[in-house]
């Protein structure tokens, strides 16, 4: 009997594991993707540090726009990437209320926020704008890595 702290064979089952499933996300990607992929997750711990290091010094309002814009780009690209038949005929529904919501309200909230950058720049604008980069960039990444990795699956289940 070995204890749980001396027990090696555990961990190489477990990096075999690992490394056994990314060579079968590599084949079925391909490398293009998977180094896209690698690039992605490079550029969102990068926002992760620019959140934490934005002026003023509310670190937890940057890194929840983080969070939600990765967790809102991820809910989209489910929506607009579905796998079966029965996916696509409800994700119909939900992208076209998606899209009165994004051409109704957040249209009319970016002509209230384009307004605003009509002055003089300074902390306020700057720090507005930085928020909204954070976002968008964790938005567009959530939704690729959804959005690629549902589609390139879906080539053998869509017709089921």
């Amino acid at each position: 009997m070995t204890e749980a702290g001396n027990d090696t064979t555990r961990e190489k089952g477990l990096w075999k594991g690992i490394l056994a499933s990314f060579e079968e996300f590599l084949r079925v990607m391909g490398s293009g993707i998977v180094i896209g992929y690698i690039f992605g997750i490079l550029i969102y711990i990068a926002c992760f540090v620019i959140a934490f290091m934005m002026q003023p010094q509310e670190w937890w309002l940057n890194l929840l726009l983080c969070f939600f814009g990765g967790l809102v780009g991820w809910s989209v690209g489910v929506l607009l990437s579905p796998v079966t038949k029965s996916q696509k005929d409800a994700f119909a529904g939900y992208g076209k209320a998606l899209s009165a919501f994004v051409s109704g309200f957040v249209i009319a909230k970016l002509e209230v926020l384009l307004k605003s950058f009509g002055g003089t720049p300074d902390l306020h604008n700057a720090v507005l704008i930085s928020r909204l980069l954070l976002f968008g960039t964790t938005f567009f990444l959530g939704f690729q890595f959804t959005f690629v990795a549902r589609w390139k699956g879906s080539d053998e289940t869509i017709d089921n």
